[in-house]
């Protein structure tokens, strides 16, 4: 299956917490074999997705580690810092620490630094604090 029908799998609402992570732990796990095109297309599906299943899938990306290059996103996953859904908000920041190199780093501090509201603004800190 490739990955687009995975993360078709993601927007079917009947799904269980530990299938959404079965099916994230195989979107991360074929990342890293053609990184350009599957970040694109994680950039434009991670907005459409439900706050738990962005969550899970960023989480799956971090417990992989895959190395995140593309810049969109990159912005894309600092947009879930915003999130008013306190795990989205720690996945995004581990997210942007642990995958997305200098880059994720700089957008996490940038997020931090900006006055617009962070509902877990200490969350997203601390997690910069002991991970960055």
């Amino acid at each position: 299956m490739d990955m687009k029908a995975q993360l078709n799998l993601l927007h079917e609402p009947s799904r269980d917490e530990d299938s959404l992570y079965a099916i994230a732990d195989d979107i991360a796990a074929w990342l890293p074999e053609e990184v350009e095109g599957y970040q694109c297309v994680l950039a434009s599906y991670i907005p459409t997705l439900p706050p738990l299943v962005s969550m899970v899938l960023l989480s799956a990306l971090t417990d992989a580690e895959v190395k995140l290059t593309r810049t969109e996103l990159l912005q894309v996953i600092k947009q879930s810092l915003y999130a008013q859904d306190k795990r989205l908000a720690q996945a995004a920041a581990a997210c942007l620490i642990l995958c997305g190199s200098t880059v994720g780093k700089a957008l996490l501090q940038e997020a931090l630094q900006n006055h617009a509201p962070m509902p877990h603004a200490r969350l997203v800190q601390g997690m910069f604090e002991l991970l960055g």
